[in-house]
């Protein structure tokens, strides 16, 4: 641990024996989630802890905490909408105030400064026929008013964004007759106390993104390792951090995958207040506000004009793809069919790497803006994606092709691909469920067979199987031929690795892991390299971001 996440972890101990004490439930969640399951250590660009906690457990508390502050050790505030008049956001913070680290949203309350921990509440919400849709919107629209400092839903499609603008809007009419107090806690009072037991999804109380759980997520808690001490999850964390991070939550993530703060100050010799006395007596913090407010409104304004031109620029740089794809085509004279037979994938990466980048962009996803480019091409694309173990890539623009046009029978066949794909993953990572991925290898389509995410469903399903030396003996053999297939692939070589080390072979072992994880990014590769042989490539990438 850098001394930043020792004092994180410091924080977290306190946090769990408040919680431990007092019968109060929460669990690790986010980054910290995700380094406490694939790796049991931070993620070394984390700089922040992460914790989700159902309403009534926070009610409960807060109310601990209110009612006893002496509960907390020096240094120590709880910040939240409930006490801190400025800090107008739906995160509530624990903050170290013997540190200083600023932010600019944060910068206007001066609460919450310091290294701190995040509690993400999770309230129930009405069900499909219950009038979710109504809540939703309801709900963006009270975190749109309470966040000035930022625009809150600006992933929404057009259509979607504009009924939120002008509901946005008329709550701020709204709150010029009556004042923001009386409205907001109208809406709070409204959106915050649905009741649990009529509810089958929860929602993650953040403005960016509208991340719906299913509660039986939660329904019980077990514990994971993080740097040495357990720490309660959600008992269904792996379908929770399939559905925050998506299909590729097992991978460590590059460039901007790494999700990181930048604050505007940061010194941990200092508390925060010694820089916050020193601009706040020069603002007016209700001015300010209401200036961050008036902007908000003049965004909320011009904010679709802005995200046509987006669109326009996606439609320019699609453009620039096409014309490039077809002139490397042309001059190279390829056969797609032939490379994509022959497995060339070096060759069909490098062709296709501006058409990934651009058409998977941000904006074109946000758009459904289809780059315009042959069928049978895209078709290419897919298959070698799929064919590489990145079915979640070919599925998300396969989700555009389907807002554009109708799929004929070979997409939807790649669809379904991918879909099989997602279910051995499902199998393997978030149910270990080997009974259920058996029966998916057994009636899988024959074109499924030589996919490299079948290849190491085989291997896992082996492994989970083996009771002596012979079985090993087998896995190795196996992996070895599927090798020939896809010889780079750092999965099947952990399983290799994995099965030498069970025979005894612990210097093969370690020289086949050190191969393995430099050529997959799996944090579950990584964690058993580290387990068997004592090879810490999460130590690397630590390096990397020091």
């Amino acid at each position: 641990m850098n001394s930043l996440h020792e004092n994180l972890f410091k924080l977290l101990i306190e946090i769990d024996d408040i919680c431990n004490e007092h019968d109060i439930d929460y669990c690790l969640a986010g980054g910290t989630a995700l380094g406490a399951i694939r790796n049991q250590c931070f993620l070394p660009w984390d700089d922040d802890i992460d914790l989700y906690i159902t309403r009534d457990n926070w009610l409960k508390f807060y109310d601990l905490i209110s009612k006893h502050p002496e509960i907390l050790p020096e240094n120590r505030n709880l910040v939240c909408i409930e006490n801190a008049p400025y800090h107008r956001n739906p995160i509530v913070r624990y903050v170290d105030t013997s540190k200083t680290t600023i932010y600019p949203a944060q910068s206007i309350s001066a609460k919450t400064c310091g290294d701190q921990i995040e509690f993400f509440i999770l309230d129930p919400i009405p069900n499909e026929d219950d009038g979710r849709k109504e809540h939703l919107n309801q709900m963006r629209a009270f975190l749109e008013i309470l966040s000035p400092y930022f625009m809150v839903c600006h992933s929404l499609p057009l259509d979607d964004y504009a009924d939120h603008r002008d509901l946005v809007l008329s709550l701020y009419d709204e709150i010029k007759r009556k004042g923001y107090s009386a409205v907001m806690d109208e809406l709070y009072e409204k959106l915050y106390n649905y009741p649990m037991e009529k509810a089958d999804t929860l929602c993650l109380r953040w403005g960016k993104r509208t991340l719906l759980h299913e509660k039986r997520f939660y329904s019980d808690k077990r514990y994971e390792e993080l740097e040495g001490r357990k720490f309660p999850v959600a008992y269904e964390l792996e379908h929770a951090l399939r559905t925050d991070y998506g299909d590729t939550w097992m991978y460590i993530p590059q460039g901007e995958g790494k999700i990181s703060h930048n604050p505007l100050v940061e010194d941990p010799n200092r508390p925060f207040e010694d820089f916050t006395s020193i601009y706040l007596k020069f603002i007016d913090q209700e001015k300010v506000t209401q200036a961050y407010e008036t902007n908000k409104r003049s965004n909320l304004k011009s904010w679709i004009p802005r995200r046509k031109v987006e669109l326009e620029e996606a439609r320019m740089k699609g453009i620039l793809v096409k014309v490039e794809l077809e002139k490397k085509m042309e001059s190279n004279g390829y056969d797609l069919k032939q490379l994509l037979e022959d497995k060339d994938y070096e060759i069909l990466n490098k062709l296709f790497e501006d058409y990934y980048s651009i058409q998977l962009h941000q904006n074109c996803r946000k758009y459904n803006f289809l780059i315009d480019i042959d069928k049978d091409i895209i078709k290419i694309a897919l298959l070698n994606k799929i064919n590489q173990g990145q079915f979640y890539t070919a599925r998300n623009i396969i989700n555009i092709l389907e807002k554009n046009f109708e799929l004929d029978s070979d997409f939807k066949h790649y669809k379904d691909m991918c879909i099989f794909c997602k279910k051995l993953s499902i199998a393997i990572y978030d149910d270990h469920d080997a009974e259920m991925l058996e029966s998916l290898l057994n009636n899988m389509e024959e074109d499924c067979e030589g996919l490299v995410d079948t290849y190491r469903a085989i291997l896992w399903l082996d492994m989970q199987k083996a009771e002596d030396n012979d079985d090993y003996e087998h896995i190795i053999s196996k992996g070895n031929e599927l090798l020939r297939d896809y010889p780079d692939d750092g999965e099947i070589m952990a399983y290799i690795a994995e099965a030498h080390y069970h025979l005894g072979e612990e210097e093969k072992a370690r020289e086949i892991f050190d191969k393995a994880v430099h050529h997959t990014r799996n944090g579950f590769v990584w964690q058993n390299a580290k387990r068997y042989v004592g090879i810490d490539r999460m130590a690397e990438e630590e390096i990397d971001v020091d």
